[in-house]
């Protein structure tokens, strides 16, 4: 007594699934990639303002604090001038 063959029935791809992912979600995960990538841009952005307006604020000369009272060289004197001209004539802070 054989029993007949029942035919299997084959589902056509969804889109989704075509695209490399699935209908499920359970696919290589481009979210989670754009999530990470958008956190690392903001993170980026936020500790670049921070810094910006960090060296803003402080009040002292950057070579003098990195001095700490010890005799400067003469690079250093040539920089803190370099400074203090470009200060006097409304440019920035640190020459660069």
């Amino acid at each position: 007594m054989s029993r007949p063959v029942e035919a299997i029935a084959v589902a056509e791809p969804s889109r989704a699934a075509l695209a490399g992912g699935t209908a499920g979600g359970a696919g290589f995960g481009w979210r989670y990639v754009g999530s990470k990538v958008l956190g690392s841009i903001s993170t980026l952005f936020f500790v670049l303002v921070v810094n910006f307006f960090l060296f803003r604020v402080i009040p002292s000369d950057p070579v003098r604090t990195l001095a700490r009272g010890r005799a400067t060289t003469p690079a250093q004197v040539v920089i803190n001038e370099a400074v203090e001209l470009a200060h006097d004539f409304g440019g920035e802070r640190s020459p660069s």
